[in-house]
Formats: C-alpha cells, sequence, structure tokens
C-alpha cells in the first residue's frame, strides 16, 4: 500500500511538471496600439508674398522618432528635428503665375502610424465676376448701354484695386491705388478714362476725371465680392462735349 502511495506521489509530480512545460512554450505577441500623429496648430497658412522664414509644427502621439513620406510638392521644405515640423515657405513673390493653393507633408512614427500636415499657400489677388453695373452720363443712357466686364480685381498685397469694361463701343476703365478696405478712395489722375466711339472719330469722346479731387467710395471690399459707387466730375479731352461731364456709377462684383 505505501508503495502504491509513493508512485501516484511520484505521477502526480510529474504531471504537474509537464503542465509547466507546456505552458511556457506559449508565446505571447503584443502590437503597439494604434496611435493618431497629431499636430500642433492643426494646419497651417501663409500669403505667397508674405511668407514668413519658417514655421514650427509640434509634433505629437504616435512614436518616435517621426519621419516625412512625402514632401510638399510646391510651397515649402521641410524637414523633422526631434519632435518638431519646421517648415521653410518657398520665395515665390513675384507674379500671380507662381504655385499657390493647397498643399501637404505625410509624417510617419516608428509604429507606421501616419498623418497629413495640412499648408494653404494664398495668393491675396482676387477676381471678380460682374453682378451689377449701373452707369449714367448726365442723364444720358443712350450713351451708357450694357458693359461686357473684362476684368475686375483687387490685388490685396499691393492694395490696388481695377475695374475694365466695355462693349463694341465703349470701354471704361479705373485703377485705384493704396485701397486696403472700405472708404472713400481717390482717383489718381491718368487712371481713370470712358471712351464713347461714335461713327465719326471726330466726334468721339474721351472722359478723365476733371481734377484730383474726384473719388470712389467703396462700401463692400473682400475676397468674396466688391460693392461701391462714384458720382465724379469728368472733362472730354477730345472737346466733343463742352465743359464738365458728370459721370455716375453703382457697381458690385463677386467671385
Amino acid at each position: 500500500m505505501k508503495k502504491l502511495l509513493g508512485l501516484l506521489f511520484i505521477f502526480s509530480i510529474l504531471s504537474a511538471c509537464q503542465d509547466d512545460d507546456d505552458s511556457a512554450g506559449d508565446t505571447i505577441v503584443v502590437f503597439p496600439p494604434k496611435s493618431v500623429i497629431q499636430f500642433t496648430p492643426a494646419e497651417t497658412a501663409w500669403f505667397l508674398r508674405e511668407a514668413p522664414d519658417s514655421v514650427t509644427i509640434r509634433i505629437s502621439g504616435g512614436t518616435a522618432p517621426y519621419v516625412i513620406t512625402e514632401r510638399p510638392a510646391f510651397s515649402s521644405k521641410v524637414k523633422i528635428v526631434g519632435s518638431n515640423l519646421i517648415i521653410y515657405p518657398n520665395d515665390l513673390t513675384f507674379g500671380p503665375t507662381f504655385d499657390h493653393g493647397n498643399d501637404f507633408v505625410n509624417i510617419r512614427d516608428n509604429n507606421g502610424n501616419e498623418n497629413t500636415f495640412n499648408i494653404n499657400v494664398e495668393y491675396q489677388f482676387y477676381t471678380y465676376q460682374i453682378k451689377n453695373f449701373q452707369y449714367d452720363v448726365d442723364g444720358d443712357t443712350s450713351i451708357s448701354g450694357d458693359l461686357i466686364l473684362y476684368n475686375a480685381y483687387w490685388d490685396a498685397f499691393a492694395n490696388t484695386m481695377g475695374l475694365s469694361l466695355g462693349n463694341d463701343s465703349n470701354n471704361f476703365n479705373l485703377t485705384l491705388f493704396d485701397v486696403n478696405g472700405t472708404g472713400t478712395h481717390k482717383i489718381p489722375r491718368g487712371y481713370f478714362y470712358y471712351t464713347i466711339s461714335t461713327n465719326n472719330f471726330r466726334n468721339n469722346i474721351f472722359l478723365t476725371e476733371a481734377d484730383d479731387i474726384q473719388a470712389v467710395e467703396i462700401t463692400t471690399m473682400n475676397k468674396r465680392k466688391i460693392k461701391g459707387n462714384f458720382d465724379i466730375l469728368t472733362v472730354d479731352q477730345r472737346g466733343a462735349i463742352p465743359g464738365n461731364v458728370r459721370l455716375k456709377c453703382n457697381f458690385a462684383f463677386e467671385r
């Protein structure tokens, strides 16, 4: 009996050891949790002709080190220093033909998590479509007619605004400088004219501002719309109309 009990005891010990060996052979794989890479600030923007020297963006979330997987197409050069994304805007100072709009850079962390940082470059040069343009030359609507909009723009960097309209016989042009918002803006000498062609070239009318005090009232000015009016004295440089000619106008342009 004692011998049997001894054998049972030895068998139980061997079984326990076998169980321990089996459990020791199991491999537990722990995958790193997915973590969203975050940026502070969440995005950046600048004006093309007023770009900063550099922009520093704080990277958080995910697991360092971070790497760049796709660089901006046109807006800037970028690099990562520690947990900072440093952006160096390209020097695109001249002309509306240079690239502007939306750009981006892609960042990936050490665990393969990836996120996109958005960049917007705005040119500050806005063109518009005609919404309303009503004008009257000394109450004579017979020479006013419908004008087609050739160009209406506001350059918010250079602070200039221009209008150009016309039809088969009329041309209307106006340029204003130092326009940085609403208010009264003087018409600079030589930057306004309204021509009216007739069947007889000698009777063509060429109206310009009569003096240096004529002005335009801008009531709305932003990148979506421009509205304004003027009631100015003009003079016919060709002499077809004697004396001063009053020209009234209300206009509205929208993008």
